[in-house]
C-alpha cells in the first residue's frame, strides 16, 4: 500500500502540471518546421537530393563524394566518417540537414499538441515497468538538448534540469554496497 500511496501522491503533483500545461514557444517551433522545409528545398536544388531523408539515394550521394561512415549513417557514427578534405562541405551539408530532420518529428508533435502556447502531456507516475516516468501527448522525456529552449518557464518561475546519465549503475552500486562500482 505504501507504493500505491506514493504513486498517488506523485500523480497528484503531475495532474496539476498537466492541467495547467507546459509553456512552449510556438513561434520558435514554427521557425524550426520552416527551417526543415527550407533545407529540403535547398538541398534538392543544390545537390539534386533531399538530404533531410535517409535512404539508398542519400547513401549513394555520400559515396559519390567518397564519404563513408563505418557502422552506418546514425548520428552516433558521424565522428568516424571518412572523406577527402574536398568533400567536407558536402558532409557539413548532410549533417546540418540530418540534425534538422531529426528534430522535425518532435517539432510537428509539439505543434500539434500546443493549445494557446501550452502543451498538456499525460504524466503518469509509474508508466514504465522500470519505474521511470514517461510523458505522452506530447512525449517530452526524449527532447533533444538543442530542442529544449522551446520549453519555457511560467512567469516568475525557473526551469531546472537534472541529468541522470547512467543513474542505474549508481543506484545498483548504492543498493549493493559495492564501493568499487
Amino acid at each position: 500500500w505504501a507504493r500505491v500511496k506514493a504513486e498517488a501522491r506523485v500523480d497528484d503533483i503531475w495532474r496539476e502540471v498537466t492541467a495547467r500545461g507546459i509553456r512552449v514557444d510556438e513561434g520558435r517551433l514554427r521557425q524550426l518546421a520552416e527551417a526543415v522545409e527550407i533545407e529540403r528545398r535547398e538541398s534538392t536544388e543544390l545537390y539534386g537530393i533531399d538530404l533531410t531523408s535517409l535512404g539508398t539515394d542519400t547513401e549513394r550521394w555520400l559515396r559519390s563524394w567518397a564519404i563513408s561512415v563505418p557502422g552506418g549513417l546514425s548520428h552516433d557514427n558521424w565522428d568516424s566518417a571518412k572523406m577527402p578534405a574536398s568533400s567536407a562541405p558536402q558532409w557539413a551539408a548532410f549533417t546540418r540537414a540530418r540534425e534538422l530532420a531529426q528534430d522535425a518529428g518532435k517539432v510537428v508533435e509539439l505543434l500539434d499538441a500546443a493549445r494557446s502556447g501550452r502543451v498538456h502531456p499525460a504524466i503518469p507516475a509509474m508508466a514504465a515497468v522500470t519505474g521511470r516516468q514517461a510523458t505522452s501527448g506530447p512525449s517530452l522525456q526524449n527532447l533533444a538538448a538543442r530542442m529544449r529552449p522551446v520549453i519555457m518557464a511560467d512567469e516568475d518561475m525557473v526551469l531546472v534540469g537534472c541529468d541522470l546519465h547512467a543513474v542505474e549503475p549508481h543506484v545498483a552500486a548504492w543498493l549493493s554496497g559495492d564501493e568499487t562500482l
